[in-house]
């Protein structure tokens, strides 16, 4: 994220985040886009919990609703949202993050930070 212009701060364990306060919607959805491949492989995912299954199918809708007609359903046991093959490209613009932040604020995972959906 920091190759890609944005400004990072330290967490109290340690780890870097993006500073929101310094960094604005529109570079951030830029790096975003430009990051995704970065992403752990999650083939491997444990079953999720169904309320946070439930979740992602929301934020899914929500993606589809905001113009992202092809936008598909997690997958029903793990909650991986697969947006490989010919649609990957689709989900790779600024466009795409920006949509992707605006239908996450309606939500919040209820997994570890170590699983996530990818959008």
């Amino acid at each position: 994220m920091e190759k890609n212009g944005l400004t990072l701060e330290a967490r109290n364990d340690g780890r870097l985040r993006v500073d929101k306060d310094q960094n604005d919607d529109a570079s951030m959805g830029s790096a975003e886009a430009k990051c995704v491949d970065l992403l752990p492989d999650v083939a491997s995912a444990a079953p999720a919990p169904g309320a946070f299954v439930a979740k992602v199918r929301k934020f899914s809708a929500c993606v589809r609703e905001n113009g992202f007609s092809e936008y598909p359903d997690p997958d029903p046991t793990t909650g991986d949202v697969d947006v490989s093959g010919h649609q990957a490209e689709k989900f790779k613009t600024p466009e795409f993050a920006l949509t992707a932040k605006k239908c996450s604020r309606a939500w919040t995972p209820a997994r570890s930070s170590s699983s996530t959906p990818t959008p």
